[in-house]
């Protein structure tokens, strides 16, 4: 089974200081395991994912997720091969974007763009573990230990909502045509990102959207620290406990590069760099969790004079230390580090 999920931020109160390695949250089910019928060759069960549900009010400065700078337009320019979606056509929901950080069950088609991965058992059963994004209409991206060692993977489910309940949101499951692991990735967590190619075109509609990619050049300005974007997925609600059934969100603030690194660096098998962005509080409490590794960091971006956000996947759940841990803030893969990477893997 694949591994980790996010944590929380840095604490100024260090008690008990583990020494070992990071605990790093496996994906291992602790999950829900009604069986649910997909369309695909096989059949689902339930799992995964997600936050904490301990409520927290946004500072009046600034409601959850508000951007620290103003990012682009478009996607940028190297999407001009028709790699990517234009930007009219990714980043778009109707979600009410709560005023309260804490976690929160979603309603249907707030994050139209997640996926929830399935991985068959010796029953041709499918059980659900690990999430990702929708970027195009061929193509999800992913942690790469969500993929990297698991042949078992073959289903990635989009527009679910209740993993329990089969005719409660209009899901469709797709077959996975090319499993692409970053070369680099380590048994470490380093390069953890992955892109998966799906069997057949998606076609877009009200709860299936791709969600938008910010390049490099394009979020050269944009400064998010101090932002709170929004975790999504059906992960354990606290670490070693059982999944939810659910699909959850909650809004983390995003850290400082130096302040994460010096949170982890008693544990010499992991990395902070500029690879890898952190997101998470100081006391914990709120975070990503087992089930919810290779599931998107979604920012919101409120251009003036628009009617609504849009959302760009600025983060991928990689790792952390257990899960909420005062300390520890959340590690995902960084979207604008891997940005001509996931280009020259998409045609």
């Amino acid at each position: 089974a694949p591994t980790p999920a996010p944590t929380a931020a840095p604490t100024v109160q260090q008690t008990e200081a583990p020494t070992d390695e990071p605990q790093i949250r496996t994906e291992e089910p602790m999950q829900t395991t009604q069986s649910l019928a997909t369309p695909n060759t096989v059949q689902d069960t339930t799992v995964l994912v997600v936050v904490s549900d301990s409520a927290a009010t946004v500072a009046e400065t600034g409601g959850a997720g508000a951007p620290a700078t103003r990012p682009p337009d478009t996607q940028g320019a190297d999407d001009a091969a028709g790699l990517l979606p234009r930007v009219s056509e990714c980043g778009n929901s109707d979600v009410i974007l709560p005023r309260i950080v804490g976690g929160r069950i979603v309603n249907q088609g707030d994050w139209p763009w997640i996926v929830a991965l399935g991985y068959t058992d010796a029953r041709g059963m499918v059980d659900f573990s690990c999430g990702g994004a929708l970027i195009s209409n061929r193509h999800i991206l992913t942690a790469a230990h969500c993929v990297q060692g698991n042949p078992s993977l073959a289903v990635v489910r989009l527009g679910e909502h209740d993993l329990d309940v089969d005719t409660e949101a209009a899901h469709e499951d797709f077959g996975i045509a090319e499993k692409i692991v970053h070369e680099n990735y380590d048994i470490n967590f380093r390069n953890d990102i992955a892109i998966l190619r799906l069997d057949k075109e998606v076609v877009f509609k009200a709860n299936i959207q791709p969600i938008c990619l910010p390049s490099a050049k394009s979020f050269a300005n944009v400064s998010l620290e101090g932002s709170r974007p929004f975790v999504a997925g059906w992960g354990s609600i606290r670490y070693n406990e059982r999944s939810s059934n659910v699909l959850r969100d909650v809004a983390v603030p995003v850290v400082s590069i130096e302040s994460c690194a010096g949170s982890y660096s008693r544990f010499k098998s992991v990395t902070v760099d500029e690879r890898t962005l952190c997101a998470g509080y100081a006391l914990g409490g709120k975070d990503a969790c087992q089930g919810d590794s290779g599931g998107p960091l979604i920012y919101p971006y409120n251009k003036p004079g628009a009617p609504k956000a849009k959302y760009y996947l600025i983060g991928v759940v990689s790792l952390g230390f257990k899960c909420a841990e005062a300390g520890f803030p959340g590690i995902y893969s960084r979207t604008t580090y891997y940005y001509p990477w996931i280009l020259d893997n998409l045609s």
